[in-house]
């Protein structure tokens, strides 16, 4: 009978042990792999843009080490001035940060049926929760050129100052595009035969 339980019991951490194997081989990483979501209400700079690292390294294929672009606290009314999504909350909106990462990933959003090649991440993350919101991704930029000539002008908070949670609303400014020179017209034909 003793031969039997212990052979029952193996049979039984075998199976299981199995089926947990079998499940993480067949199932999708989550964003929770590797990734520890907390309050980051108190963090740093440096704290923020490490939890978007290790977000991004968790959730996506990273080919180049990626560059952070921005960071700073934003509020969901910045959100369309930027080229973002609008995000809504039941309850009172939580204290959020934006993070932008420039560099090569491989990305698998909702409804992609694939993963797509991306050179920047944004990241509007919910201070609370230590997690991202919203996440949007693009492989040129070209729907983002707002907000990324916005990063490049901006002055980088630094990495061991808090995020602030009540920064007031900032306005970008309007998307710059390059206007080509009119070409001066030469002297028409007529006129160079006088």
């Amino acid at each position: 009978m003793r031969k039997f339980t212990l052979a029952l019991s193996a049979l039984i951490l075998v199976t299981l042990v199995g089926a947990v194997v079998v499940s993480r081989w067949f199932s999708p990483a989550s964003a929770q792999d590797g990734f520890k979501p907390h309050s980051l209400l108190t963090a740093t700079v440096a704290d923020v843009q490490q939890a978007a690292l290790d977000y991004t390294q968790s959730r996506f294929r990273v080919l180049e080490t990626p560059q952070i672009l921005l960071t700073r606290s934003i509020t969901k009314e910045e959100l369309p001035k930027l080229g973002l999504s609008e995000i809504g909350f039941g309850g009172k909106e939580p204290p959020l940060a934006l993070v932008v990462l420039e560099g090569k990933f491989e990305v698998q959003l909702r409804g992609m049926m694939k993963p797509e090649p991306a050179k920047y991440l944004f990241y509007v993350i919910d201070l609370n929760a230590g997690a991202p919101t919203l996440i949007e991704a693009s492989e040129t930029g070209i729907d983002y050129e707002n907000l990324l000539a916005y990063a490049k002008t901006f002055t980088p908070l630094a990495a061991d100052q808090l995020i602030d949670p009540n920064a007031k609303d900032f306005d970008p400014g309007p998307i710059q595009t390059e206007v080509s020179a009119v070409p001066t017209p030469g002297p028409s034909a007529p006129e160079q035969a006088k």
